[in-house]
């Protein structure tokens, strides 16, 4: 009987840690699709000073957030996200309207990705 119990207790943790897992990530992609929005808003208004603050923000949260993403998602996932941050950014420096939007774009899908991946849904359990 002791076993029985201390299995049911450990599938309990486990699915207090996925659900744990599912709010925190949720927070993350949050933020980083707001930030990815506000940088192409000032972009956008032409205020190219504050969506290169902006930009810089997106990468010094994603770097923040490293020290969990990299123990909870995939590396090639991240290393694919960085990447997509990394052009993101280069297009804010150089100032290209049309290169910002789509790089934002393709980051903004990244991250929303990062996220439905780690989904909590029947395919994720079996």
């Amino acid at each position: 009987m002791k076993k029985e119990i201390f299995a049911v207790c450990l599938l309990i943790l486990l699915l207090a840690c996925v659900l744990i897992n599912n709010h925190v990530l949720n927070n993350i992609t949050n933020n980083m699709m707001l930030l990815i929005d506000e940088t192409i808003a000032s972009a956008e208004k032409g205020d190219w000073q504050e969506a290169l603050e902006r930009a810089e923000i997106i990468k010094n949260y994603w770097d923040e957030k490293s020290g969990y993403t990299h123990i909870v998602i995939r590396h090639s996932k991240l290393d694919d996200a960085t990447a997509a941050i990394c052009s993101f950014i280069t297009e804010v420096y150089k100032g290209d309207m049309g290169g910002v939007i789509g790089t934002g774009r393709a980051l903004s899908e990244e991250i929303s990705s990062l996220f439905a991946m780690e989904k909590l849904k029947i395919g994720t359990i079996f």
